[in-house]
């Protein structure tokens, strides 16, 4: 944009020095000036008509913008850029030529005019043809959300039911595979001569616009089946032809693996890409399924999208314990979630949220599954086959303050995590399991000495995720007394229940037409006091350990999602789907 503007601004400011009629201030005739010194005559100035100044000035700044958008739309959408911005800035230009020529101002102005509208008109029809509805601009839709943007910014007017079109931005696919950067860029730049390079970065795109987290791609014989992963729910969509599917694969292959043909096979792998100045992670696996080969993209953001623990939608009470909990020394915190369910997001908004100056933070993960880098955190991966617990040992050496250990799943490590719990050290680690309740039993059946957990295990906290509806199209509904009284709502204080639309004729633009859109998590803490160790150190049983918990008036996630329920900010079957995971 500055480049436009700059390569435009300078013959303008040269052609505002030469004399034009069509800018002059109107008068009748001419002044007379008796020249006493001819030499020294300057003139009274105040010729021209400010007035028609800023009218040309404004509309000059409206066609930098809006050739700056074209230049990153049509680069974006891959449609001729390289033919539309001459004709775009070269009709304007020459038509700013011919308006100093002229001496009528309307005439010139109108001539600017058209050199202006003409173009762009032409462009945006062109480009609204190759588009999805929802990303067509200038339409009504499009205006009215533009304007009702604009209110909604200073204070007026309600939030628009979308997000207003923005420029198509490029999609450039970087690698990671390589053994450094230089590597990378070898390995990237050789990945955009293939001729599916462009089709893979429309495949992101549609993901992001789409906001849905993987593609899943059944690759068959002749065509391939896809399905979109859309706030953790798979959706089917439209298959497409292996033509249209197979050279975008090559890319992805070559891009993971550094293989320039895009030929060999990989079993998974990872690259980076950006888009709008948000930088994403694509995770690659490939699986053999009956009859196809399976290939998932998962997307990820490099930075964590969360700057609280409320912000993921914990109480703000567990959320108090948590962080006093955390700054301690000499004690373990727990945290389980099931496969897919964002614990890795709550571990990274939990780090984000500690004192990492003061704190020497390590973390130790698995080398086979990306994570998010943290500033002022050291990382220590284990390949895959190695052991987790021989890194930790070379870790402790250090005497880190807090260690993170992403992943319980031997007795080897539990037992080394609990004895370093007792060197003036807070352990963060986490396992899989249904709830708060269930990860202690887990733990212990990995063999895990009683004697050696219950003394230094401080909390722990469950987490699942959960779909809220859509808040442009959700469909109140009276609520039954039955289903109230399952969930534990008071029957006198909520009459409507909300659910997602059943009959809707219109799609909803929002959502797509989901009824559901974003999500937020469900948390349980399940805070460890001497009873329940005591309970550890006897005869430790599920029901045992859910029943002390119960008695001790932990709230569980069952009855955060029934008052989410009851607030209408997700529905009865979305809870029930939740709970039955």
């Amino acid at each position: 944009m500055l480049r436009v503007a700059i390569f435009t601004a300078v013959p303008l400011f040269i052609l505002l020095g030469m004399p034009s009629l069509g800018l002059a201030a109107d008068s009748d005739t001419w002044p007379y000036y008796k020249l006493k010194h001819f030499d020294d005559f300057r003139g009274d100035g105040h010729y021209f008509s400010w007035l028609k100044l800023s009218v040309v000035w404004l509309l000059f700044l409206g066609w930098v913008k809006t050739t700056d958008w074209v230049n990153q739309d049509s680069q974006g959408l891959r449609i001729r850029f390289k033919l539309w911005i001459p004709i775009i800035a070269g009709t304007f230009v020459a038509a700013l030529a011919l308006f100093w020529i002229a001496s009528n101002f309307a005439l010139g102005m109108s001539l600017l005019a058209v050199a202006y509208i003409a173009p762009l008109g032409a462009y945006v029809g062109m480009r609204n043809r190759t588009v999805e509805p929802e990303q067509r601009v200038l339409t009504p839709t499009h205006l009215s959300d533009w304007f009702s943007s604009r209110l909604h910014a200073i204070g007026l007017g309600g939030k628009p039911k979308r997000e207003v079109v923005g420029p198509r931005h490029a999609v450039r696919l970087r690698s990671r595979c390589g053994d450094n950067e230089a590597a990378n860029d070898a390995i990237s730049n050789g990945a955009t001569t293939l001729p599916g390079y462009d089709a893979a970065g429309e495949l992101l795109s549609e993901l992001l616009a789409h906001r849905a987290d993987a593609v899943m791609m059944d690759v068959g014989r002749e065509e391939v089946a896809m399905r979109y992963l859309i706030d953790g729910v798979w959706h089917n969509i439209a298959p497409r032809t292996r033509e249209t599917v197979d050279p975008i694969l090559i890319v992805v292959r070559a891009i993971c693996t550094g293989d320039p043909s895009g030929e060999r096979a990989t079993a998974r792998g990872d690259f980076e890409f950006e888009l709008q100045d948000v930088k994403y992670v694509c995770q690659v696996t490939h699986q053999k399924v009956e009859g196809a080969i399976r290939v998932i993209l998962k997307l990820e953001t490099l930075v964590c999208p969360f700057d609280s623990l409320e912000s993921l939608g914990m109480h703000p009470k567990i959320a108090d314990v948590l962080r006093e909990r955390i700054d301690d020394k000499n004690q373990m915190i727990l945290f389980s979630g099931l496969p897919g369910g964002g614990l890795s997001t709550t571990i990274d908004t939990v780090l984000t949220g500690t004192d990492r100056i003061r704190r020497d933070c390590v973390v130790v993960e698995s080398a086979e599954k990306y994570e998010r880098e943290i500033d002022a955190t050291e990382v220590y991966q284990v390949a895959s086959g190695g052991s987790t617990a021989e890194t930790i040992n070379s870790v402790i050496r250090s005497w880190p303050d807090l260690l993170v250990v992403r992943g319980l799943k031997d007795v080897e490590t539990t037992r080394l995590l609990c004895r370093q719990a007792r060197e003036e050290c807070m352990i963060v680690t986490t396992i899989a399991a249904k709830s708060a309740v269930e990860s202690v039993v887990r733990v212990l059946m990995l063999k895990t000495p009683p004697k050696e957990l219950a003394p230094v295990l401080s909390c722990v906290v469950h987490q699942r995720l959960i779909r809220r509806l859509c808040e442009h199209c959700k469909e109140p509904y009276e609520a039954p007394a039955k289903v109230l009284q399952q969930l534990g709502l008071p029957t006198d204080r909520i009459k409507t229940l909300y659910r997602p639309p059943q009959n809707s004729e219109q799609v909803c633009e929002a959502c797509r037409g989901i009824g559901y859109r974003g999500r937020t998590a469900l948390f349980e803490m399940l805070v460890i006091d001497d009873a329940i160790r005591e309970l550890l150190l006897g005869k430790p049983s599920l029901e045992g350990l859910k029943t002390l918990a119960e008695q001790k008036g932990m709230h569980s996630i069952r009855d955060f999602g029934a008052v989410m329920a009851g607030r209408g900010e997700t529905s009865v079957e979305e809870l029930s789907r939740v709970l039955k995971q």
